[in-house]
């Protein structure tokens, strides 16, 4: 593998996707809790125990696996390598097979839906983006668009320009 000049891991870090996820988890816990100790579900038609343990198991199910969502942008003088775990192994496109590459601002919620692996909107291809609204954008050869959200835009602009201007040489 060719040295790698911009490397970036990202998390889901947005706070009300925490609150809105934590705080639904606090309240089937209490809820079970409750349960468990008085004997009585919680409302006038309260569910079963055994449905109240599935719904905590899989809040917290959620919970752990929003805590490992993860993406990876690697660059490298082979080209941009990419994945989104736990959804797709790394991916791979190569300096010929890009038309251009450009670090740029885009909008996530207009553009492309929101935040995820989303096809965008009129024509804007796919994209990968965790959180922000700036990415990297490939336009293939073949006219495909692709963006990839980072975080870190100024690195990852240099190392581009870096190795653009390497293969000019």
């Amino acid at each position: 593998m060719a040295k790698v000049v911009f490397e970036e891991k990202q998390r889901m870090r947005q706070w009300w996707i925490w609150l809105l996820i934590g705080g639904a988890t606090a309240f089937v816990s209490y809820a079970l809790l409750y349960q468990l100790i008085t004997g009585q579900g919680l409302g006038t038609e309260p569910i079963g125990l055994g449905e109240m343990i599935s719904i905590e198991v899989l809040m917290l199910l959620l919970l752990l696996f929003i805590g490992r969502l993860e993406m990876q942008v690697r660059i490298d003088a082979a080209g941009i390598h990419y994945r989104f775990w736990p959804f797709f192994k790394w991916r791979h496109r190569i300096w010929a097979e890009m038309q251009s590459v450009e670090v740029r601002q885009y909008k996530p919620l207009l553009d492309y839906g929101g935040w995820g692996f989303r096809l965008g909107i009129g024509g804007n291809g796919w994209a990968y983006n965790i959180a922000g609204n700036k990415g990297i954008q490939l336009v293939l050869q073949n006219g495909d668009r692709l963006l990839l959200g980072t975080q870190r835009p100024e690195e990852a602009a240099a190392a581009i320009a870096r190795l653009k201007s390497a293969r000019n040489d």
